[in-house]
């Protein structure tokens, strides 16, 4: 069973990574900024890695799928994998699940690699619309919670999610707007 903490934590890495993303990608506020969430997503996703296989199994599938796809292209990301591993020597890490470590690490690059293309499209089919919302991870979750009998894959996948569309919506700024720090 994860711990109630784990899961606020969860919740403040999903936050801190769509804060941070909107800063590296999209040049939302301060750079510095961009490095201090970083530092401390980067922190928290180090400890979640020691606190159980589920965890670990998610983090490392994630991580993989993005690095591959070539999504960890800032400096601002490359201080958070940074941070991620110097609190995981710390903590140690929980051994992740092989077979699962590969199904979703597999999806995580299929939503990577789908929200890439559907970036390029200049008219949306239905499934292009919903591609952009990298559902792929979402739906391999669901299936290793089914699989495994483990409902934790998918309510933290969803956990994540929520939180880091939810900041977008609230950080993103409007009509052109920029945010200033």
């Amino acid at each position: 069973m994860i711990p109630f903490l784990d899961y606020v934590l969860v919740a403040v890495a999903g936050v801190l990574t769509k804060i941070t993303d909107n800063i590296a990608d999209e040049g939302f506020w301060d750079k510095r900024v961009g490095y201090a969430t970083a530092t401390v997503y980067g922190s928290v996703v180090g400890y979640l890695l020691s606190q159980g296989s589920v965890l670990s199994t998610l983090i490392i599938a994630i991580a993989a799928g993005n690095l591959v796809f070539g999504r960890i292209d800032h400096r601002i990301h490359q201080i958070a994998i940074a941070c991620a591993l110097v609190v995981m020597s710390l903590f140690g890490i929980s051994r992740p699940d092989a077979v699962f470590l590969v199904v979703l690490g597999s999806a995580a690059w299929a939503d990577e690699f789908l929200n890439e293309r559907t970036d390029r499209k200049k008219e949306k089919t239905v499934f292009w619309k919903i591609a952009g919302y990298r559902p792929v991870l979402e739906i391999a979750a669901l299936g290793v919670s089914l699989v495994s009998g483990d409902m934790n894959y998918i309510i933290i996948v969803l956990l994540f999610d929520f939180c880091y569309h939810l900041t977008d919506v609230i950080t993103r700024p409007r009509e052109g707007r920029r945010w200033k720090v």
